[in-house]
């Protein structure tokens, strides 16, 4: 209409850098060839009720680090190997690239920092809270740490209860204190945790909750679906693209493009709140 702006354009008439921006973020994801479906907190849940009680199993271990990285967002490389024969290793060939026991630190109320971390099975309160170090990292933010504070409303799905039981485990699984803590128990042998290892728990849970029987919709879900799953939850909450993006250690927007079914269920109630004429 006459007299009205064109909304593409700025104000010097070129087309908007944040409408160039996100037509980039949606080119990318369009072109992802394996684009991951999010871990959901239902599947979460199943995993935690199906894991037993042996807390050094596989199914244990894996399952802390899926409510780790529900907060965390995690990279495969952070915490795990791409294969079960080799541990990759930062770039000047120290250390391995995934999470060490010195990574983990906890505190007390006043955020004290704490030399001998409290018991998981005694009841921690919010004063309670423990640290993440990203000695190397994908977006290059290296030696980023992040806190944590203990989830006292639900505590089967607390980050710092999952990190203490870590850390726990891999000091009576005697791992040593320059080797990778993502470890559990199999057939009475220390297993490393890996890529295909991580895949198959996911996918069991997921076939378990949506009663996925397809192997290629299954393929779906990977390592990755956690990292996907948290940026998920946090949209869902309603937090900002910058609060998830710091918290989660991502650079670009093209998370917001993975909530499907919270983008359709919030299109759907933003219809149903226009009044008809």
């Amino acid at each position: 209409m006459a007299g009205l702006l064109d909304p593409r354009l700025d104000h010097h008439g070129k087309t908007s850098r944040h409408l160039t921006s996100l037509y980039h973020e949606v080119q990318t994801y369009e072109s992802m060839p394996n684009r991951r479906d999010p871990v959901s907190l239902a599947m979460l849940r199943h995993m935690i009720t199906s894991r037993g009680e042996d807390t050094d199993s596989i199914a244990f271990a894996l399952t802390d680090f899926q409510i780790l990285s529900h907060y965390a967002g995690l990279r495969l490389g952070e915490y795990a190997q791409v294969s079960a024969e080799k541990v990759t290793m930062t770039k000047d060939k120290r250390l391995p690239k995934a999470f060490i026991l010195s990574d983990f630190t906890f505190y007390g109320p006043n955020q004290r920092r704490l030399p001998q971390p409290p018991d998981t099975y005694l009841p921690l309160d919010s004063d309670f809270s423990a640290k993440l170090h990203f000695r190397e990292q994908k977006n290059g933010n290296n030696g980023e740490e992040i806190l944590f504070t203990a989830n006292t409303d639900d505590m089967p799905l607390c980050p710092v209860r999952a990190m203490l039981r870590i850390r726990e485990r891999a000091i009576r699984l005697q791992v040593a204190p320059s080797s990778p803590i993502a470890v559990g128990m199999s057939a009475n042998r220390c297993v490393r945790f890996h890529e295909s290892l991580i895949n198959r728990h996911i996918q069991q849970a997921a076939a378990a909750v949506y009663n996925i029987t397809s192997r290629s919709d299954l393929q779906r879900y990977s390592s990755h679906s956690a990292r996907v799953g948290a940026a998920v939850h946090l949209h869902l909450a309603g937090k900002d693209a910058s609060f998830i993006k710091t918290r989660l250690r991502w650079r670009s927007d093209t998370f917001l493009l993975r909530n499907v079914a919270g983008l359709a269920a919030q299109h759907t109630d933003a219809i149903n709140t226009v009044p008809f004429s």
